[in-house]
């Protein structure tokens, strides 16, 4: 969705987490099989499987909703469940921050009910992880949604953060991320990622690498 394709969807990318699995090849092997699950799911239902920018399918679905709803069945329809295989959310919320609004379904809608649509999806489904959800400047936005959703799940900072030492300072000190993204080409040297990682770290801020 978002950038990474013309599929209509706000949120960026939908995300398989395999998590109750012990080893890494276990997990690469059993989000293999949910995507072809996933795949020939969207085929039966004479949706493109024609891949976005990022490699992810981009079939042009009503509502972000259905699209979690999709990679649910294809756990199921793989043999797993919703305990054993999560969903991450990059939302990428900035591309759809117009005029103060987020711009959402064709809802103009503020902070608050933003984190509500996140609270209400995270009630309805086995969400592990929010990336951006938020516009990448709203660092009290981001404090709020931690405040709402930190106890459950991840609140990733990517665009918010940009791998940058100052800006995770920032993050830091308004308690806006619980979790980190870190990407060695977003700041440009080994130094200033190494540098992030460790701030991160020190302030008990999980790392995600990209």
């Amino acid at each position: 969705g978002g950038k990474h394709s013309d599929s209509g969807l706000s949120f960026q990318e939908f995300m398989l987490v395999p998590t109750e699995f012990k080893d890494m090849k276990t997990k690469v092997k059993v989000a293999d099989k949910i995507i072809d699950s996933l795949k020939n799911l969207l085929l039966g239902d004479k949706q493109s499987v024609v891949l976005g920018d990022e490699g992810g399918f981009a079939p042009k679905l009503p509502s972000n909703e259905q699209a979690l709803e999709y990679l649910e069945k294809a756990i199921a329809s793989a043999g797993y469940d919703t305990k054993k295989v999560k969903i991450g959310l990059d939302v990428a919320a900035s591309t759809f921050f117009k005029n103060n609004s987020y711009v959402f379904e064709s809802k103009k809608l503020n902070t608050d009910e933003m984190i509500t649509i996140y609270e209400d999806m995270c009630n309805r489904h086995q969400i592990i992880s929010i990336e951006d959800g938020l516009n990448e400047e709203d660092f009290l936005g981001f404090s709020k949604m931690i405040g709402r959703l930190g106890d459950r799940i991840n609140i990733v900072g990517d665009d918010l953060t940009v791998t940058n030492v100052e800006l995770i300072k920032k993050a830091i000190e308004n308690k806006s991320i619980n979790t980190l993204l870190v990407k060695p080409n977003q700041i440009g040297t080994l130094t200033e990622t190494l540098q992030a990682v460790k701030m991160a770290k020190k302030n008990n801020i999980k790392i995600f690498v990209s």
